[in-house]
């Protein structure tokens, strides 16, 4: 059985059904968007979280790589700063140092290049700082060294005696070394050179570190070596003097041996020295020192005293080499040994280069030496940073530059010579705009200031005597004094050009047109007069001649009382004559047409006998 149901819908419930559909259609569609919106939320949700954790972390390492930077910028601007700072004061040092020996020396550019860096050398090998090997240098030239030997052989032989000298706990003056060593070479005909430097250095360095002997009593004795000279040898000598300084002053020890040697020498001439000798069994020629050596001389005089009582040795050395001598001479014959010991003590080289290698050798050797090599690099990095700055800095200033500016400049100069920058490129950045000429201007001013004293400014002219005046000169002073003359004289004023400027001459016309009072005339008084005189003088001060005609010593005439009365008597009757036409003229109808007036007025005051005259004519007014 089937069953059916059959609904009949309006129009109007057809189309309800349909917008039915429609909106439940867009109500899934919109869920499914916002199910798809809420998917790309997780999404991004979970990447931004991602990227939250990148970026901090990546905001971790550029910090801590910002910090690497900056410190690694800190560390290369503090070497930099450190380095430029050595290289100023190894150039500023090896500067002076070095010009002191070229002065002595006298040698110039590349030899002199070329000394400093075997006197470098030297004092790095030496183990001493460039001060001392300069200064040694320096000395030993000045001592009458050769360049050539006082920046070489000499120089490193000297060094050694220093060191072996200073090795034994005796401090030495080098300055005083070098002048003993040079006065004795000297005193001995000795050629100044490392072989004989050797030769004596070495054996006082035995002696100076065995017994009392000290470098200034070497000096003295080369004052007095000269009478040695052919007679006794170097160590002999030396072994002599030393011996006899153990037991007395170096004073008495020099001259004592002096005496000795001269004494013994010239014996033959004095018949009473000869006798003594005799009676000793003697000869003249056995003590001469021709043919003997010292151990010699003294061996035969100790023997020769053996043979009298002890109480009769003194005396009879008193009679040969007199009371003042004779307790030296006795006690080199008593130390004889001694003295002969004496030599193979300086002869001991393996001694002496045993003391110079352990003052060469350690730690505070091998600090010596190291920061020698540093110095001399610093010195080939020098760029004259500080020079170039003053200079950058005066320029500046010259070119009107503020002080705010050119310290802006200078630190910025500083900054880039830190950062790595050359020289020349930190100047240019001071003026990008034309670069080079910063750098040009300043190298150019460098070398005007390095110049030497002969080339720099007037050098060793003396200043020049100031020009004598010229032609032109002279004719301004004589304008000038001139000029002043005249308004002295005149009492003039060129700022009124009123009534004061007018000549005298016509002073009085011009007064009686204005209606003035014409002032009395005034004769020039000379300059002198007496004192009674004095009080007469006009006080009109308005009355004030502009030209001086006549000279001082000549008076001016007075001008006359009749002329200027006719002068004055013709002007009247012009000027009544003109009113008087003027009053019989009938007005014009028309315009007025203008009236010219000429007025001349002539002065003579070169041949009137009786002053300036003048003379006035008056034209008729023109139709």
């Amino acid at each position: 059985m089937t069953n059916k149901i059959q609904m009949d819908l309006s129009v109007r419930d057809a189309q309800m059904v349909a917008a039915w559909k429609r909106s439940t259609q867009s109500v899934a569609a919109f869920n499914a968007e916002l199910d798809k919106i809420g998917q790309k939320q997780r999404r991004n949700r979970t990447q931004s979280n991602s990227f939250f954790k990148g970026m901090s972390s990546n905001l971790a390492s550029m910090a801590a790589g910002y910090v690497s930077v900056a410190g690694a910028a800190s560390l290369l601007i503090n070497a930099n700063r450190e380095i430029i700072e050595q290289a100023e004061e190894a150039a500023s040092k090896y500067d002076e140092l070095f010009r002191k020996f070229r002065i002595q020396s006298g040698l110039r550019g590349i030899e002199g290049d070329k000394a400093r860096e075997r006197i470098l050398e030297i004092s790095e090998r030496q183990a001493v700082t460039s001060e001392q090997g300069s200064g040694a240098a320096t000395q030993l030239v000045s001592s009458g060294f050769s360049a050539q030997e006082a920046s070489g052989g000499s120089l490193e032989e000297f060094l050694r005696i220093l060191n072996a000298s200073n090795a034994s706990g005796k401090e030495v003056d080098s300055a005083g070394l070098a002048k003993a060593l040079s006065s004795y070479l000297d005193a001995q005909g000795l050629d100044k050179n490392e072989k004989n430097v050797a030769l004596v250095g070495r054996s006082v360095q035995a002696l100076f570190k065995n017994t009392n002997l000290q470098l200034a009593d070497l000096q003295d004795l080369a004052k007095v070596s000269s009478v040695f000279k052919g007679k006794l040898s170097i160590q002999e000598q030396l072994g002599a003097f030393s011996t006899l300084v153990d037991s007395m002053p170096a004073s008495e020890a020099k001259t004592g041996l002096r005496n000795f040697v001269l004494q013994s020498a010239t014996a033959s001439a004095q018949d009473e020295k000869v006798k003594t000798l005799d009676e000793l069994g003697l000869k003249p020629t056995d003590i001469d020192f021709v043919g003997e050596n010292l151990d010699q001389v003294l061996e035969r005089l100790s023997n020769s005293l053996s043979k009298l009582p002890e109480e009769e040795q003194l005396p009879a050395l008193t009679k040969i080499y007199e009371k003042e001598n004779a307790a030296v001479v006795k006690s080199l014959i008593d130390k004889r040994g001694k003295v002969t010991d004496s030599y193979a003590v300086q002869q001991n080289d393996e001694a002496f280069i045993a003391d110079v290698n352990e003052a060469t050798s350690g730690r505070n050797a091998a600090l010596r030496r190291a920061e020698a090599r540093r110095e001399r690099r610093r010195f080939q990095e020098d760029q004259q940073d500080k020079l170039k700055k003053m200079e950058a800095e005066a320029l500046m200033e010259a070119e009107g530059a503020s002080p705010f500016r050119r310290d802006l400049n200078l630190k910025g100069y500083d900054w880039a010579r830190y950062l790595g920058a050359d020289p020349d490129t930190a100047l240019n950045i001071m003026n990008p705009w034309s670069w080079g000429s910063a750098s040009e201007e300043v190298d150019e001013a460098l070398g005007i200031r390095s110049k030497p004293a002969s080339d720099y400014g007037e050098g060793e002219l003396p200043p020049a005597p100031p020009a004598p005046p010229g032609m032109l000169d002279e004719t301004r002073q004589e304008v000038q004094r001139l000029r002043t003359k005249f308004r002295e004289q005149n009492q003039y004023d060129r700022s009124d050009p009123g009534e004061k400027s007018i000549p005298h001459a016509i002073r009085g016309f011009f007064r009686d047109i204005l209606g003035k009072e014409n002032p009395p005339p005034v004769v020039r008084k000379p300059a002198r007069k007496p004192a009674e005189e004095r009080s007469d003088e006009s006080s009109d001060a308005s009355y004030n001649p502009i030209v001086d005609v006549y000279p001082a010593q000549t008076p001016i005439p007075a001008i006359s009382p009749a002329s200027t009365d006719e002068l004055t008597k013709a002007l009247k009757e012009n000027t009544a004559a003109l009113r008087e036409q003027k009053d019989k003229t009938p007005a014009p109808s028309g315009a007025q047409k203008p009236v010219q007036v000429s007025v001349s007025v002539t002065a003579d005051a070169s041949t009137a006998p009786n002053g300036p005259r003048a003379s006035a004519s008056l034209a008729r007014p023109l139709k």
